[in-house]
């Protein structure tokens, strides 16, 4: 997984277990957003307007309805209760994957490359919160 503040040259990245089906994708895709979304809202000092991009439009879509299937209701929980603590809007944005590059290349952790497209991003691992952890496990 993932992700990164341009404006900072701030990336983050954290492993997923490397025997996970191809079925639990998409659980780590929308999780990968979700720590964004929970990083920027906690970081910012008072209200504000976050935008997140996402190559994946199921990801996009998710995070725009609130509609998601039951095992990751507790990520739309999560975000939304960050949201409202925080008093803060949201838009999670589709974006096509050539304009999504350094993010996937951290979440490939191919972290040599993301800093040869951009020569100043200091990269810091992360982990998701556990709570959002177990939805992984169903």
């Amino acid at each position: 997984m993932g992700y990164w503040y341009p404006c900072s040259c701030v990336g983050f990245t954290s492993d997923i277990p490397a025997d996970t089906p191809s079925d639990r994708i998409f659980f780590y895709e929308a999780l990968c957003v979700a720590c964004a979304i929970l990083d920027a809202a906690e970081s910012a000092r008072c209200p504000c307007r976050l935008v997140v991009y996402t190559d994946n439009t199921n990801t996009a879509s998710m995070f725009s309805s609130l509609k998601a299937l039951p095992a990751l209701n507790g990520l739309l929980r999560a975000v939304a209760d960050a949201l409202i603590r925080g008093e803060h809007q949201l838009r999670v944005l589709h974006i096509p994957d050539e304009r999504n590059t350094v993010a996937d290349l951290l979440s490939c952790s191919r972290i040599g490359d993301a800093v040869k497209l951009v020569p100043d991003l200091q990269v810091i691992p992360f982990q998701p919160p556990q709570e959002l952890l177990g939805a992984a496990l169903k």
